[in-house]
């Protein structure tokens, strides 16, 4: 529950004409005792008696709150309790919206008559009014619960909890979760309860400045996501397995914030120095979309780090400019290292500048390693038969992407994703003279490669053999 002074602008439909279950809040009487239906203890509705104020306005948003008091004194408006619905003699006059700040026996009241939908009088049986609840993006082994009230439900199990929006953006879905209400915390200043999801019942399809409106279903579609992650110090190995609910607003708000969740509580050690990672996107029939692997490394943690940087890069493949891409689930596996597995590469140098069609290029690369010392290796690069003989350039290029605005379509896009050079990779590629790349290779290494320059050497491809010193 937001804890103000003030209430948000609220845009709602006006109720004029009521029933006779419901109470237009301008024909209640200040002074008047009523109840709020809600959940103070495990799952059970309570009735909580207490006492209409007066009426507050909001000159900017053009709605009313009915200022109401906590009559027990040891009971306090609390963060959970948004949507709770309010009667006075069985009638319904509105939900718990707010409470004051730096006074917890009082809070505010949004009026029946601002709801969007006119409550039904025929509810369904399934869950009541005043039931603890729980939206979350995520279910399975995480949870990002907020825990609120349900306001009403109808004969069509259309889910209504009046108060206040959580991200406010229309479109965007949650699971909706009966909710367990292990105890509540109470203080003047700072009242709230502690729960937990218990069980899915529906989804949330709305989060707007009047709060959430929902259905109950068993019939939810969403993301999968697998995480394997090894500790490789203390071969600590974990399997986390949790779910999105399929939305592309949900996942774009909530993916980061999963991974990192997902991470601060099964990674043993926060003070990391490398970790590899490597993840697969499958679409419904199991098909591989997309894949990538990579290094990062961190001198003071890399559990946020790797969160927003497999965030990114997700949502760099399914949410690109071209189309939205609808994937059934993704695999990701991580591996963690207490050293930094850092290479410093200083030399490139080749055993010749002439060659001929189809020979292998002997590439001599000199590199520091953190911890180890200076090391040497050969690599081969092996001159394709189809190219044209003349001069050429060889070049080895680290750290470096393909500018990705330039593709026209979603299938040059995901080509230049998935063929940037990695932290841990070297390029090696050949141009002509007009400065175009007629073939490349990449090498994957054991370690983060850092390179002050990109290096280049001139070579030339001839129809016969020749050995010449570089």
């Amino acid at each position: 529950m937001k804890k103000i002074y003030k209430y948000i602008l609220l845009f709602l439909i006006n109720i004029n004409i009521f029933s006779n279950e419901y109470i237009d809040y301008q024909d209640i009487l200040l002074g008047s005792i009523g109840n709020i239906k809600t959940v103070l203890k495990g799952e059970k509705i309570e009735d909580i008696s207490i006492k209409i104020i007066t009426i507050l306005k909001d000159e900017n948003s053009n709605s009313d709150m009915l200022l109401f008091q906590m009559i027990d004194n040891n009971t306090f408006v609390s963060e959970g309790m948004s949507g709770s619905p309010v009667y006075i003699n069985n009638k319904l006059i509105g939900s718990v919206a707010y409470a004051l700040k730096d006074n917890r026996k009082y809070g505010l009241i949004k009026p029946v008559n601002y709801f969007e939908k006119y409550p039904q009088k025929e509810l369904s049986t399934e869950v009541l009014p005043g039931t603890s609840i729980a939206i979350s993006p995520t279910r399975g082994d995480i949870f990002l619960d907020n825990i609120g009230t349900l306001t009403y439900v109808d004969k069509l199990n259309n889910v209504y909890i009046y108060s206040h929006g959580l991200n406010e953006i229309g479109d965007i879905k949650y699971y909706l979760n009966k909710a367990h209400i292990d105890f509540v915390y109470n203080d003047i200043n700072n009242s709230f309860k502690i729960g937990h999801s218990t069980k899915t019942i529906g989804e949330i399809s709305s989060d707007t400045k009047i709060g959430f409106k929902g259905k109950i279903n068993n019939n939810i579609s969403e993301y999968k996501f697998l995480i394997n992650l090894v500790e490789k110090d203390s071969e600590n190995k974990k399997k986390i397995q949790y779910n999105i609910i399929k939305n592309e607003n949900t996942l774009r708000k909530y993916l980061e914030e999963s991974l990192s969740v997902a991470l601060q509580k099964n990674v043993r050690k926060k003070e990391y120095k490398t970790v590899k990672y490597k993840y697969k996107i499958f679409n419904k029939n199991g098909y591989k979309i997309f894949e990538e692997s990579n290094i990062l490394i961190a001198e003071n943690g890399i559990i946020n780090g790797l969160a927003n940087t497999l965030s990114n890069s997700i949502l760099n493949v399914v949410d690109n400019k071209f189309k939205y891409i609808d994937f059934d689930k993704i695999e990701i596996n991580i591996d963690f290292y207490d050293e930094s597995k850092i290479m410093y590469l200083n030399e490139i140098n080749l055993d010749k500048k002439i060659f001929v069609l189809g020979e292998k290029i002997n590439i001599k690369l000199g590199y520091l390693i953190h911890q180890v010392g200076n090391v040497e290796k050969i690599i081969e690069f092996e001159i394709p038969n189809n190219i044209k003989i003349g001069k050429l350039t060889l070049e080895a290029l680290v750290n470096e992407g393909k500018n990705n605005e330039q593709a026209k379509n979603i299938v040059e896009y995901l080509y230049n994703l998935e063929n940037n050079i990695q932290n841990n990779e070297l390029l090696i590629q050949l141009k002509n003279e007009e400065g175009e790349v007629i073939f490349m290779k990449k090498y994957n290494f054991d370690y983060y490669i850092i390179s002050n320059n990109n290096y280049s050497k001139d070579i030339i491809i001839d129809s016969f053999e020749a050995s010449t010193s570089n």
